[in-house]
């Protein structure tokens, strides 16, 4: 038998004006995809074995086509049209088989400007909600709502990615998507299922209570118990507190509401908790807010649906709805994931899935295989550096690095750098300069979370001590520090020249410890001073000899003595006794 016909014709208009009669009858088929993780997109096929529809319509590279059209119920049009798409025409082509020639036409709404180029850059003390408001300014795209979101950021970075990406990344992280709205993007949770109408019966009159035999032609429903849990947990690591941070959150979903909840689904599996420790996290904030996400993004894989509807443009992703007389265990509230509007000769259908926050698409699973970590850039193992600031605001010794391999603009947070011993009030602490060459590693490979793990030398910045090896045996025989000043510590292992030398910027101080002469040798071009709390003694075992280019004066307050069990012998021109 053949299916049954559901006529509604689509509406495009091109820049506002409605679109000439020669193309809106040559309409052959017109495929509208909305999605909560892609753009929303358009096809439009025409008839055209003259090939001559493109220049008839107007049709260009970014102008604006909508597409209006009135529910399936309502073939007479008498119902107000609903704009069910609004974008820019990206691409043109044609296309010939057997059927004849057509001409397609191919649009993406504005978020689309997003996937312009690569960007690498920092942002300060923002939250998420900014982040989207400051980059639809710079891509030139209007905003609707923007939902405010509370956790500043001291740091975010993006990394060579576009700015979808980016921002999509930044919105699975806290449960949020990504989407347009009347040509303005939006920065929201979808719509909770519970705020569609309650599931209906074949004489309901809301084209958003759907049922199976009336307006819902397929339908294929799931509920599962498989990798449910009843909590999920996120841990992180406070620096600043030393200590470790923790979120739970109950399993629960806002894109499915049956009579099934995810957390009683997962009583009954051993080990129901879903502990996270993939990212790295410093606050309570951050982690409160990231395992409100995951629990939500776990639960909603506790049910899924799909399904064929009599076309109604106000079944769009993000959108609530309700399915009613499937036998009551899969009867409920459900949030759209992905809508795809076909107008072909068959008429006006509506194909919904529902699939909480993942990407069933092609694209989707394919990146998911990856394993990918919600498509957070990484950085692998290590990578060198430019100190570009030292003046830490906590003074814990943290340093902020340039990465000019990746841009000239990229800067990361604050760098934990580590110290030998390093403890409480305790440790080696000798810091990067401004400018010095650093390897830099990531937690986890995440650029959120930078630490400078030692200094590097280069062909512009050499070693002190002459790179401290002996080019004739090859052996190394100097170790030490020098600072910027120029103060420093030698040790010498040379055959024959073995000693320790500490000395100023110029040598103006100098104490030479000589192994091989068993010497100690201070020397100063100015005052040596000693002074002692308790007594002072000097003692030799054999010879003491103290000399002066100038005069010698022996001084007590409680006395001089002077005693030898030999001959004392005082010499000089005048020897005056008071």
């Amino acid at each position: 038998m053949a299916a049954e016909t559901y006529g509604a014709l689509p509406v495009l208009y091109l820049d506002s004006a409605r679109v000439p009669s020669a193309v809106s009858t040559a309409i052959r088929r017109v495929v509208i995809d909305s999605d909560l993780a892609a753009p929303d997109a358009c096809r439009v096929v025409l008839d055209d074995p003259g090939r001559e529809l493109l220049t008839v319509g107007g049709f260009d590279f970014h102008k604006t086509l909508r597409v209006t059209a009135p529910p399936a119920a309502d073939p007479t049009g008498a119902a107000a049209e609903t704009t069910l798409f609004e974008g820019h025409v990206y691409s043109l082509g044609i296309s010939y088989d057997e059927l004849g020639s057509h001409t397609v036409i191919v649009a993406f709404d504005s978020s689309y400007a997003l996937f312009n180029g690569v960007h690498t850059a920092t942002y300060h003390n923002v939250t998420d909600s900014d982040l989207v408001t400051m980059i639809a300014g710079k891509a030139g795209i209007r905003t609707g709502t923007i939902a405010a979101t509370s956790v500043v950021h001291d740091h975010v970075g993006q990394i060579s990615e576009t700015y979808w990406d980016f921002l999509t990344r930044r919105a699975r992280e806290i449960g949020y998507v990504l989407r347009v709205r009347g040509n303005r993007l939006e920065f929201d949770r979808p719509a909770p299922a519970d705020e569609a109408p309650g599931p209906g019966g074949f004489d309901s009159r809301d084209h958003l209570q759907l049922t199976p035999g009336g307006d819902l032609e397929v339908f294929t429903a799931r509920v599962t118990a498989a990798q449910q849990v009843i909590e999920a947990e996120v841990r992180g690591w406070d620096d600043r507190a030393k200590q470790e941070v923790v979120a739970t959150a109950r399993a629960q979903t806002s894109s499915a509401q049956l009579p099934d909840e995810p957390a009683t689904l997962g009583a009954g599996n051993a080990n129901a908790r879903f502990t996270a420790a993939a990212r790295p996290l410093a606050t309570q904030a951050e982690c409160d807010a990231m395992v409100a996400a995951l629990a939500e993004r776990i639960a909603s894989t506790s049910a899924a649906a799909e399904g064929v509807a009599h076309g109604d443009p106000r079944i769009l992703a993000g959108v609530a709805l309700s399915v009613g007389r499937t036998g009551g265990r899969f009867d409920g509230k459900l949030t759209v994931s992905h809508a795809e509007h076909v107008f072909d000769h068959s008429g006006y259908r509506t194909r919904f899935t529902v699939a909480g926050g993942h990407d069933r698409s092609l694209l989707g699973l394919v990146a998911a295989a990856g394993g990918a970590r919600g498509g957070t850039p990484t950085i692998p193992g290590v990578v060198p550096g430019i100190v570009s600031n030292i003046n830490d605001p906590e003074a814990r010794g943290r340093v902020r690095v340039r990465l000019p391999w990746l841009s000239a603009e990229y800067e990361t947070y604050w760098a934990r750098v580590a110290f030998a011993g390093a403890g409480p009030d305790r440790g080696l602490l000798i810091p990067p300069e401004v400018d010095d060459e650093v390897l830099v590693a990531f937690e986890q490979g995440d650029p959120r979370r930078p630490f400078v793990l030692a200094g590097l030398y280069n062909g512009v910045d050499a070693p002190p001590f002459d790179g401290g090896v002996d080019t004739a045996t090859g052996l190394a025989v100097r170790r030490g520090l020098r600072t910027r000043q120029g103060h420093e510590i030698m040790i010498s292992d040379a055959d024959g020249d073995e000693h320790v030398e500490i000395r100023t910027r110029d040598g103006r101080v100098r104490i030479h410890l000589d192994h091989d002469a068993g010497g100690l040798t201070i020397e100063t071009d100015s005052d040596v001073e000693i002074r002692a709390g308790g007594n002072l003694r000097m003692t030799a075992d054999q010879d003491l000899e103290i000399s002066a280019g100038g005069s010698v004066s022996l001084s007590g307050d409680g006395g001089v003595t002077v005693t030898s069990s030999a001959d004392v012998t005082v010499q000089g021109s005048q020897i005056k006794l008071n």
